[in-house]
């Protein structure tokens, strides 16, 4: 799409009276899903991003908050976030290119549904669960990343890097902060395929990372400003920093022109109530 095909007033009208389902059906389909009223769209969506791209060997999970505070069921406030209120969406995306290979909308507890426990280990299988048996690497954050998580990704030949909370039961006593450790200081833990590394950044506070990929215990001594770290810590911040994520693409593009992202074209339009419209408009196959 572009600004030529129609005036923004125009445009306008047809967005307030836009609807992607069937009005006799909705109530059936909603008893379900609350996505439901744009679910048709969304999957639609995703098969053009997965046919249109391969990944590299290196991919990233990710979760972007994608500004809106109409009105919806699943409707997100998370205070961290550039914008705060909005919906949020998980993103398998490529770790190298600013490519989103697919996505979950997060929609909450869905009607029927038992409450969700490890809410993180599944979304990251479900999104990967196309990557089976090709051998890439998946970088993730502490809200994803698990010993179990690990062990179910290398039963599929697949690796993973990534951060861990503190509060993890798997995480050994000498890996956690403590006065006696040195500010930037590395400790190192092996366990058949896992690998943990423990890295204190400032006093009294530790990076704790898992990977499935590295087993020795090199130490980059030429890290800037002479902060020794680990080749696994400098991995996973290339990985992260490289797209700075779904919500750093998502600034990236806070413009009223089009510009290209997550697989499809990617339409910024000023109106009155909000900062800007996204409307994905995926190529005919």
């Amino acid at each position: 799409m572009s600004k030529a095909t129609m005036a923004v007033g125009r445009f306008e009208d047809i967005r307030h009276v836009l609807r992607f389902d069937d009005k006799r059906t909705r109530a059936v389909y909603q008893e379900t899903d609350h996505m439901a009223a744009f679910r048709y769209i969304w999957d639609l969506f995703l098969v053009k991003c997965r046919q249109r791209f391969i990944s590299s060997d290196c991919v990233t999970v990710d979760e972007q908050l994608v500004s809106f505070r109409g009105r919806c069921k699943f409707l997100q406030y998370i205070p961290k976030k550039p914008a705060k209120y909005g919906l949020k969406i998980f993103w398998l995306c490529d770790a190298r290119i600013p490519y989103a290979i697919d996505g979950i909308v997060y929609t909450g507890r869905q009607p029927r549904e038992e409450v969700q426990k490890n809410l993180g280990e599944k979304i990251v299988l479900q999104l990967c669960s196309r990557l089976r048996n090709i051998g890439r690497n998946i970088t993730t954050d502490n809200f994803f990343t698990s010993v179990p998580l690990a062990q179910h990704l290398l039963e599929k030949d697949l690796t993973i890097v990534g951060t861990l909370r503190q509060n993890k039961p798997d995480i050994p006593l000498l890996m956690k902060a403590s006065k006696s450790r040195e500010v930037y200081s590395t400790e190192f833990g092996f366990n058949s395929n896992l690998t943990m590394v423990s890295y204190i950044r400032k006093k009294g506070m530790a990076v704790v990372l898992l990977s499935t990929i590295h087993h020795d215990k090199v130490v980059d001594e030429n890290s800037r400003k002479k902060k020794t770290r680990s080749n696994h810590i400098l991995q996973q911040d290339q990985r992260r920093c490289r797209h700075h994520g779904p919500d750093g693409w998502h600034l990236h593009l806070q413009a009223p022109n089009t510009e290209v992202a997550h697989g499809a074209v990617v339409q910024y339009a000023r109106h009155c109530h909000s900062e800007c419209l996204c409307l994905f408009h995926c190529s005919a196959s």
